[in-house]
């Protein structure tokens, strides 16, 4: 099936974050593949998800407060409720993700690809967007007060700008 995750990789990441982080050390070269998975709730504060695959994995409500999801591809990942708080996105790609109502407070998404995701009621503050692609997302709610790197151009690209809250 077209979204199943590696079962070796899921059972890893359920052991916790002390078995799973050092896992990643000595598997640096892995890939892991965790697309399509159940992680809804689920504390994952801390993790190691580097370039991960999480496409269209459930993370509503998951806890990933200071994770580190750089490169990590979460294509069509629910991410609704979710706790990003101090979340490293670097470079992660999230399109078409749902982010709806997501705490992602001093989060790093320079170079993020947004494309139409949906940011509705998300909370942003002090996150970094320098140089991410929010082409067609819906910020409609969404909390933008002292985002750094978000520039003009990016607000023309994306859908309900007027309804963001900016001061």
């Amino acid at each position: 099936m077209a979204d199943t995750p590696c079962l070796e990789h899921l059972e890893y990441l359920l052991s916790g974050v002390r078995v799973w982080n050092r896992w990643r050390r000595q598997n640096r070269d892995l890939r892991p593949n965790l697309r399509g998975s159940n992680l809804a709730g689920q504390d994952l504060a801390n993790f190691n998800l580097d370039g991960v695959y999480l496409g269209a994995a459930d993370l509503s409500g998951a806890h990933l407060f200071e994770a580190s999801l750089q490169g990590a591809n979460l294509r069509r990942a629910d991410l609704s409720h979710s706790c990003l708080i101090r979340a490293n996105l670097q470079n992660a790609y999230l399109g078409q993700a749902n982010l709806d109502r997501a705490h992602l407070g001093m989060a790093n998404l320079q170079g993020a690809y947004l494309g139409q995701a949906s940011l509705r009621g998300a909370c942003l503050t002090e996150a970094c967007l320098a140089a991410a692609d929010l082409n067609g997302a819906d910020i409609a709610t969404a909390d933008l007060r002292h985002v750094v790197g978000l520039g003009a151009a990016q607000l023309q690209l994306v859908r309900h700008g007027d309804q963001a809250i900016f001061a």
